[in-house]
């Protein structure tokens, strides 16, 4: 298993809610495990959580058999990229110089990008179809492109998993299809792939391993096809929600009642 998570609990510090109550999972190479849950369930904490950024109170995360806590950043970003939901840039970079810096874990002290990085900057821009931003500045492209980029820069790192939080949240109708489309390619390719996401329909489509997070803290988890249930999505969203069965597709798709 590349990662496994193991009676996660966590309270930011100073308050009395507890986020993460008990949360466990596991997610092996080439799996991808989508988190649906309602806003302020802690899939963005979780995330944190599984990239070493925050330290849960209780529970272990082994990261490709290793206890993360015994893990440095730098041996962290090795093995997961983590790409989040919001980055607010500082500099001015070119497109292309702010995603080859997503092969720093692989650089020695005073290492620089090698001819190969820089090659591989230019596939990933490519196969994102955002290699026309290749010269612009980072600050000058939109909160959509912004998010493509840091997709495009976690990709250059050479994970064993990419932990995506709601990537699709600032992508357009047709981008975040292809985005979906890409996180599939990155699963056949042996990646590992950890998605929140706000859209059942999403995890529908990938249709894999899925996992729900209720607001107080805990998580049901397993196949894709018994956790998305109707009464489950109705339960964590408050709302009357429907899965319908689309011939024409072969697949089901999550739809609400008449407004």
């Amino acid at each position: 298993m590349i990662y496994e998570v193991k009676d996660l609990d966590f309270t930011y510090p100073g308050t009395s809610r507890q986020i993460l109550k008990k949360v466990s999972f596991s997610l092996a190479e080439g799996q991808i495990m989508e988190i649906l849950g309602p806003n302020g369930a802690g899939k963005s904490t979780l995330l944190n959580c599984m990239a070493g950024l925050l330290k849960p109170d209780s529970g272990t995360i082994l990261l490709d058999g290793r206890d993360i806590t015994a893990m440095s950043p730098k041996e962290i970003a090795s093995v997961a990229a983590y790409v989040p939901q919001n980055h607010t840039p500082s500099f001015g970079y070119r497109v292309k110089d702010f995603v080859v810096m997503g092969a720093a874990p692989k650089l020695g002290v005073f290492g620089r990008p090698s001819e190969e990085d820089e090659l591989r900057c230019m596939e990933v821009l490519e196969e994102l179809g955002i290699d026309h931003l290749a010269e612009r500045s980072y600050l000058e492209i939109s909160g959509g492109e912004r998010q493509q980029a840091m997709i495009a820069r976690a990709l250059i790192q050479d994970p064993k998993v990419i932990l995506f939080d709601e990537p699709t949240a600032h992508l357009d109708y047709g981008n975040q299809h292809r985005m979906l489309k890409i996180v599939r390619n990155m699963s056949r390719k042996g990646y590992a792939v950890v998605i929140t996401t706000h859209n059942p329909d999403h995890a529908l489509l990938l249709k894999d391993n899925a996992g729900i997070l209720d607001k107080d803290g805990h998580m049901i988890s397993g196949p894709s096809e018994e956790i998305i249930t109707e009464k489950n999505l109705s339960d964590i969203y408050n709302y009357e929600l429907k899965l319908v069965y689309i011939e024409g597709l072969d697949r089901y798709a999550c739809i609400a009642p008449k407004l």
